[in-house]
């Protein structure tokens, strides 16, 4: 797998679409691959030898390892990123949300 190291400004808005267009195009490439060693597989199941069977166990296992390594460098960008959430807002101190929840009046609004 070749990996290029990329320095570039993007729209603080379009971070999730970029994420989530990168992590699609991540599975599609490993489900096609793994759709190609299954059929090696499969051939290798009815007419390979032990040998090729194996390789072919091997070549569709490590598939899965490029892949999740391929996650993990998008986990690793979304982890860094400010992903233009809103900042959270406490609006009502813990002793508030206790009466709320127990539905206890002590007269404080």
């Amino acid at each position: 797998m070749k990996y290029k190291n990329l320095n570039l400004s993007v729209n603080i808005e379009d971070i999730r679409l970029l994420c989530s267009k990168m992590l699609s195009a991540i599975l599609t490439r490993h489900q096609d691959k793994c759709n190609e060693y299954i059929a090696d597989l499969n051939e290798a199941m009815l007419n390979g030898t032990q040998d090729q069977i194996l390789e072919s166990l091997r070549s569709w296992l490590s598939t899965h390892d490029e892949a999740g390594k391929e996650i993990q460098n998008l986990g690793e960008i979304l982890e860094v990123l400010d992903l233009g959430r809103a900042d959270t807002e406490v609006l009502e101190d813990l002793a508030d949300l206790k009466e709320d929840s127990l539905r206890i009046d002590s007269g404080s609004e």
